[in-house]
């Protein structure tokens, strides 16, 4: 490893030009000091751009490859093994003894939550309440996997 050494020199004593180690001249030096500042900080202002550009190509790549592994990694509803298509229909319903909404729900629900189910059924009836009574018709979705035109 080289050993660097640095020798301190009082302002008053260096020359008009400043030179780095290479031996170019980065600023020359006036009375005013400012002059020198603004190109030190100019150069700086550019080496952190120069720097910091790689850094975010690099972590905007990274973020389009983890994008695309996990959107090939995670399954999608489409790839699953048993993709049947269900098709709703609906039908009329004749209410049996001992029957309820929820018994009806557990039967012809599909994907959906019985209480989700239920609401439907009541908003296709007119009905407010979660009360049925045996012989009472009552129109009901249901799903098949046969298409029916």
């Amino acid at each position: 490893m080289r050993e660097i050494t640095v020798n301190y020199i009082p302002l008053h004593e260096i020359n008009r030009r400043t030179e780095n180690r290479r031996g170019e001249i980065i600023a020359d030096r006036y009375d005013n000091r400012s002059v020198n500042r603004s190109n030190t900080f100019r150069k700086i202002r550019k080496n952190k751009k120069r720097k910091s550009l790689p850094l975010k190509l690099a972590s905007a790549f990274a973020m389009v490859l983890m994008s695309v592994i996990l959107g090939l990694l995670v399954p999608t509803k489409a790839q699953a093994e048993d993709s049947q298509i269900y098709y709703k229909y609906f039908t009329s319903y004749m209410v049996q003894k001992g029957d309820t909404l929820w018994s009806i729900a557990r039967q012809n629900a599909h994907e959906e939550s019985y209480k989700e189910y239920i609401n439907e059924v009541k908003d296709i009836n007119h009905m407010y309440t979660d009360t049925i009574k045996a012989g009472q018709y009552i129109v009901i979705p249901y799903y098949s996997t046969e298409y029916v035109y």
